[in-house]
């Protein structure tokens, strides 16, 4: 049985019939740019020209509608920050005669990226999260006819809408390329061509968006999308090193529940944590992830369930859900990801309390009841994740409760020193000395002096941005402003200590020096 054999019936028949009288498709319902025929490299020029004279007529129609311009005509911040993404990146109109095309899904993307958390452009985001749920993506971007098809699908007419029946019934269907059957609804649609080739390069730049650097890659040569295209996208594709593993530590958590990563400061643990949320909210919604930071006041009450101040009652006391049990009936509907930063900064055995057994993925949907409402009986659903973060150098603190061990898998983000090598967006080196060597070196004097590697110094403070223009002064003051203070904790302000691990770069009495070309080149040698 296909999806067109289950649309069949006299529903969709006479649903059919009132759709092919339509003479235009929902507006903006798959990009921006519906009611327009121009490519994105042609709105670059038209962008630029309403930073002196506001927009008027069609123009300002279409864009005002897109969010780049307001009432007025005047360029949004939306607008500002895309065009000055474009320049950045190379992506202004080309010449008449390249037709601006191979890098307009280059264009697209930043639009889309820039625009994440604002209307119409959420509303383009999750509805591709439906689509490509529901149907072949690649066969769709083969034919802009079935994109704008797509939009049709999703109108209700007499309480009848197609597109539910296709994404609630995805496992039946495979896209039919040719939709004859649609045949009526294309009659006289002429403006398919002019706009089919613009809502392709959208559509192709919202699932870019909803990809890994890796699948990002694959899938541009898969489309076969041009060299100058490509090259185009690499600086939006390219992953921090610490995220790019996002993929591999998501199929983690699918397969175990509950995962914490744990290590030193600078090592990636919350950039990564926010990586593979980045990944949930784009392929399950953006309120299926529920983030939160545990901290020493955090409770039991405010995690699980208690007695607050009553929003509605300032004199009174409101027994309410915290905010596992909101996440655990979010994920009654779908998959949920319960991020916690700085998870060992609370107390976990009394926050997390008896639920504790109950996070355990073998536990999962086992009754329970709490004690605050012993008459309702409970479950924590199995589409409920759980991330922790957890900085091994804060000793007051990193003791963590043996239950908690033993109910989540622990992920280790060690100091990576060949990680400069291995990403092109930071300096290899500084003054003329390797960074990797450097931060071997620094790890190295730590340990000599009794420091265990739970306090180390992580690879991104030494970090420094390829495009920095003075490296040398800001290699000196990440030194300064989160090095040396580092140190010195881990020393317990021992001096002397400080100074057998940061050497000349601080003074005899172990003060922090301050900034000196020459003579910061020279302590950074004697280091390595």
């Amino acid at each position: 049985m296909d999806w067109i054999e289950a649309l069949n019936g006299q529903g969709f028949s006479h649903w059919l019939t009132r759709i092919a009288g339509q003479r235009r498709i929902p507006e903006r319902k798959l990009d921006p740019f519906a009611t327009s025929a121009r490519r994105l490299g042609q709105w670059y020029e038209v962008l630029v020209s309403a930073r002196a004279t506001p927009l008027q007529g069609q123009s300002r129609v279409d864009l005002r509608a897109a969010g780049m311009v307001d009432d007025g005509g005047h360029l949004t911040e939306l607008a500002d920050r895309v065009l000055r993404r474009w320049d950045e990146l190379g992506l202004q109109t080309q010449p008449r005669h390249a037709m601006d095309q191979p890098l307009d899904v280059a264009r697209a993307l930043v639009l889309v990226r820039e625009a994440v958390g604002t209307e119409p452009y959420d509303g383009f985001v999750e509805f591709w999260r439906e689509i490509r749920r529901a149907l072949n993506v690649d066969q769709l971007l083969a034919h802009p006819e079935l994109l704008m098809l797509v939009g049709y699908l999703d109108q209700t007419l007499e309480g009848f809408n197609p597109w539910q029946l296709i994404r609630t019934q995805h496992d039946l269907f495979a896209v039919d390329p040719d939709w004859t059957f649609l045949g009526p609804a294309l009659e006289d649609r002429t403006d398919v061509g002019r706009r089919g080739n613009n809502r392709v390069a959208f559509c192709q730049a919202l699932e870019l968006s909803m990809l890994t650097a890796p699948e990002a890659r694959a899938a541009a040569v898969r489309w076969e999308l041009p060299s100058a295209s490509v090259a185009a996208l690499q600086p939006m594709l390219a992953e921090a090193p610490s995220t790019a593993n996002s993929e591999q530590l998501e199929e983690l958590l699918l397969a175990r529940h509950n995962v914490i990563f744990y290590g030193p400061p600078g090592t990636g643990k919350t950039r990564a944590a926010l990586a593979v949320a980045d990944r949930w909210r784009y392929k399950h919604g953006p309120s299926s992830v529920f983030p939160v930071t545990f901290h020493p006041s955090y409770s039991y009450e405010d995690f699980v369930q208690g007695f607050r101040p009553d929003p509605d009652n300032p004199d009174g006391f409101k027994l309410q859900d915290g905010l596992l049990l909101e996440a655990a009936s979010a994920a009654e509907r779908g998959p949920v990801l319960l991020l916690i930063d700085e998870i060992n900064r609370g107390d976990t055995a009394r926050i997390f309390g008896e639920l504790i057994t109950y996070v355990e993925p073998e536990k999962r949907r086992s009754p329970f009841r709490l004690a605050q409402s012993p008459r309702t009986l409970r479950t924590l659903p199995r589409e409920l994740y759980i991330v922790g973060t957890m900085n091994t150098a804060d000793r007051s603190v990193s003791l963590m409760d043996t239950a908690m061990r033993r109910r989540f898998a622990f992920v280790g983000f060690p100091p990576d020193p060949s990680v400069y090598e291995s990403y092109d967006g930071w300096l290899t080196e500084v003054a003329g000395v390797s960074l990797s060597s450097l931060l071997r070196s620094l790890n190295s004097r730590l340990r000599t002096i009794g420091v265990e590697t739970d306090r180390a110094i992580g690879h991104s403070l030494l970090a420094i941005p390829a495009s920095t223009s003075d490296a040398p002064r800001a290699l000196h003051q990440r030194f300064q402003l989160d090095i040396y203070p580092l140190v010195l904790e881990y020393c317990s302000l021992d001096r002397g200590q400080v100074r057998s691990v940061l050497g000349n770069l601080v003074s005899e009495s172990g003060d922090f020096l301050e900034y000196n070309p020459d003579s910061f080149k020279a302590g950074l040698e004697t280091l390595v």
